[in-house]
């Protein structure tokens, strides 16, 4: 290759020292340690996954499904579940354990489903779900057995003992039902779920003890609300009577 004549050699040179003056008269490409730059902390980051892993709790996921479920298939949603923890490998037992303490079918039964998806039918896994009409929820056909538990949870948060159970709202509501519509009972299935009357009690303002799960109204002692409480029994009573 030949070498540049001397005035060519002078040319280069003078046209990379404007360009190296350039490029360092440009404030914007200077260092400037005062000026602070926002970019995401992968600690910070951390911080928040870690407290929100920390405080994940079974009744809040369980609270979450019964919400969704009563938009959708029950089925559809249990099976959802199933299958995403096993693309994750989780073991079937825990599987199963975690959908029935969420309220969602077994583990065996979305195992059945699963197939049924995958190998068979779509029709025949989608058919409990047809039609998409729109149904009343269970107060909005007996509102009078939703003030009778809400009387009931005001009173038995009022224990000392902190005794009051989802469970035990579940079962006063169940009687009350076969009470009020004079049916007999011939199943051993609640009227309305253990699962629901939590997100009953949330719903109204219930709040539950993370270690217990017992529920209480937050601030049940101020003396607003043992006059809100007071006044809702008085008029819960007389419009009973009439």
């Amino acid at each position: 290759m030949p070498q540049k004549s001397k005035r060519r050699s002078q040319s280069a040179a003078a046209i990379r020292s404007r360009w190296v003056k350039k490029n360092i008269d440009q404030p914007g490409d200077v260092f400037n340690p005062e000026i602070s730059i926002n970019m995401p902390d992968a600690d910070d980051d951390q911080k928040e996954k870690d407290i929100l892993k920390n405080n994940i709790n079974i009744l809040d996921i369980g609270n979450l499904f019964e919400i969704i479920k009563q938009d959708t298939s029950l089925r559809s949603l249990s099976v959802l579940l199933h299958l995403s923890l096993m693309c994750f490998d989780i073991p079937w037992q825990k599987i199963d354990s975690f959908l029935k303490d969420i309220g969602g079918l077994s583990a065996e039964s979305c195992n059945k489903w699963s197939r049924i998806l995958i190998e068979e039918d779509l029709e025949e896994f989608l058919e409990d779900h047809r039609g998409g009409k729109h149904t009343e929820s269970f107060f909005d056909i007996y509102p009078e057995l939703e003030s009778l538990a809400k009387l009931y949870a005001v009173e038995a948060c009022k224990r000392k003992a902190a005794s009051f159970t989802c469970w035990e709202l579940a079962k006063y509501l169940d009687d009350q039902y076969y009470e009020v519509t004079e049916e007999v009972k011939n199943t051993q299935q609640l009227i309305r779920s253990e699962k629901a009357c939590h997100l009953d009690l949330q719903r109204w303002g219930c709040k539950f003890d993370r270690n217990t799960a017992k529920p209480y109204w937050e601030g049940h002692e101020r003396p607003d609300v043992v006059e809100a409480r007071t006044k809702f029994v008085q008029n819960f009573l007389t419009n009973q009577d009439k």
